[in-house]
């Protein structure tokens, strides 16, 4: 009779989207994607596995996103972009960012679904979070592939450019510079207006020069910003 019990027991988690012996962060994730508005077929929430696979190195950015479309259809992986976020209110999109996954964000980005103006609840965007660990390949796929509002301050009243200026990330300053950033300065940094202005002429000049290799124009201006990095105070 206990084992019956127990069996209706599991039966009736499967077919909620828990299985048995999922810890309560899985919890969760499964209850986010019942958040979405409509219902979800049980194979969907595999999808759930997502936010800890994102930041798993075991596996390449493709291999990830051939396991995506394998376990879910079209319809289902573009809901799950436009609408899911975790415990901390970060998008799929901002997750690729996170862990600098700049092939899988390319992948979300051409879904055209999700907005990548979104900010978490720290009021961080896609720009601030890529520009916080130095993804400077994340900021030119957002750059590109979306409409992206570079000044956006967040919760701490930094811009992404104020962010990777923080963290000394040359590489994400210049990729935000070239794609129109201004030089917005975190709370008690300061270069002067004329030094900043020099910076973002010399900029608009090499973005001219360079305009067909991009490369180099990302590692010119990163030099750049290494020179104002040193010029601060």
């Amino acid at each position: 009779m206990k084992n019956k019990t127990e069996t209706k027991q599991k039966q009736k988690q499967m077919k909620a989207g828990v299985a048995a012996g999922e810890d309560d962060e899985e919890r969760k994730r499964v209850n986010a994607f019942k958040g979405m508005g409509r219902a979800v077929p049980y194979r969907a929430i595999r999808l759930s596995k997502l936010f800890r696979r994102i930041t798993d190195t075991s596996e390449t950015e493709e291999e990830l996103i051939e396991w995506m479309q394998d376990a879910l259809s079209e319809e289902q992986r573009r809901d799950a972009v436009m609408r899911l976020k975790d415990v901390r209110g970060r998008t799929l999109l901002m997750l690729a960012c996170a862990s600098a996954k700049h092939v899988l964000l390319d992948y979300f980005l051409r879904m055209e679904v999700s907005d990548v103006n979104r900010v978490d609840e720290k009021g961080n965007s896609c720009l601030h979070i890529a520009a916080s660990i130095g993804a400077s390949k994340c900021i030119r796929v957002l750059c590109r592939n979306g409409i992206c509002v570079l000044e956006t301050r967040n919760a701490s009243g930094n811009t992404a450019f104020g962010v990777a200026f923080m963290q000394k990330h040359t590489e994400a300053m210049a990729a935000l510079l070239i794609h129109g950033a201004e030089i917005c300065l975190p709370h008690g940094f300061f270069v002067t207006s004329e030094k900043a202005w020099s910076v973002e002429r010399r900029v608009s000049e090499l973005g001219i020069i360079f305009s067909s290799e991009p490369d180099l124009l990302q590692t010119t201006v990163a030099g750049l910003c290494n020179e104002l990095l040193q010029h601060e105070g």
